[in-house]
């Protein structure tokens, strides 16, 4: 089965950092994967004025408005041993609290993407001016294709640009125990 890493939805787990474009000196393209890059290349700051820094800290995986997911040391070193150590980088990543900051988050960005976006039945929005031609512009409903993982367990699609992971990823994730790790299936996506 294929799963979409996603964040926890803010009324489950009220904690929440966004991006800081003024203050990282990390291109944010770079969190959408796809090539390895230098590790010196930035680093990427996020920001709370409503958290304090201990309920930033009881997390191992911090839910974000970046496109990959902040996940400390060890959900890291869960992710390497299941993926592998050439399908994720790890990027640093500077969290700064209401009341105190921490580096002890990082980005966890897949690098492998592929298609696995089944056009055909997926339902998408549409727009176009007059006398041009029509762009997908969003999405009601995703459909994988089946096979899309292959033998990976982590990838980005190509086209909405999901991370998608395998069964067995996501149990030892989830095993882990906590709340800010979330998975869906592609049927329970929100839009």
């Amino acid at each position: 089965m294929i799963w979409i890493w996603t964040d926890t939805d803010e009324d489950d787990l009220p904690v929440w950092v966004d991006y800081d474009d003024e203050r990282s000196t990390f291109e944010p393209y770079k969190m959408l994967g796809g090539e390895r890059w230098d590790e010196n290349s930035g680093t990427a700051d996020f920001r709370t004025t409503r958290h304090k820094l201990s309920a930033i800290e009881a997390l191992k995986c911090l839910p974000s408005t970046g496109s990959s997911p902040l996940v400390d040391d060890e959900i890291a070193g869960v992710i390497e041993g299941i993926a592998g150590p050439d399908a994720v980088q790890f990027s640093p990543a500077h969290v700064m609290a209401r009341d105190g900051e921490t580096d002890s988050f990082c980005l966890a960005i897949p690098l492998q993407s592929s298609e696995c976006l089944d056009l055909q039945a997926t339902k998408g929005i549409k727009w176009a001016l007059p006398e041009q031609k029509e762009i997908l512009i969003g999405y009601t409903r995703l459909v994988f294709k089946p096979d899309c993982l292959g033998t990976s367990h982590i990838v980005r699609d190509r086209t909405c640009r999901k991370i998608l992971v395998s069964d067995e990823f996501k149990h030892a994730l989830e095993s882990l125990g906590d709340r800010g790790i979330c998975f869906c299936r592609p049927e329970e996506l929100v839009f």
